[in-house]
This record gives structure tokens, sequence and C-alpha cells, in this order.
């Protein structure tokens, strides 16, 4: 999948999805745990389209 930096994403914990935004060169302003989810904030100066799963 492509991910739009501007957006903030949501994908539950253990997803490999979460793996892939942590190994992503993107700089996370936020990442936030909540009720089995993880939530990442992209920071402005991230790439253009980060490339997921």
């Amino acid at each position: 999948m492509r991910a739009d930096p501007r957006a903030a994403y949501v994908f539950r914990s253990g997803d490999s999805r979460n793996t892939a935004l942590a190994r992503s060169p993107c700089p996370w302003r936020k990442r936030w745990h909540l009720a089995g989810y993880e939530i990442w904030e992209p920071a402005a100066d991230c790439p253009t389209a980060v490339s997921v799963g």
C-alpha cells in the first residue's frame, strides 16, 4: 500500500504494517498506543509517499 504522509494511520497492535511504518524513512511526529491499536502521525517533512506492507 502507498501511504499518504499527510494522514494519520491506525492499525491494530501486532499488524505487520506497524513494523513497516517504524522502519520507513518517514520521521513520525507522534505514535500512540490506544485500546489495542497503534496510531501514527507523520512529521511535516515526511517523503511524498511511504511504502507500507
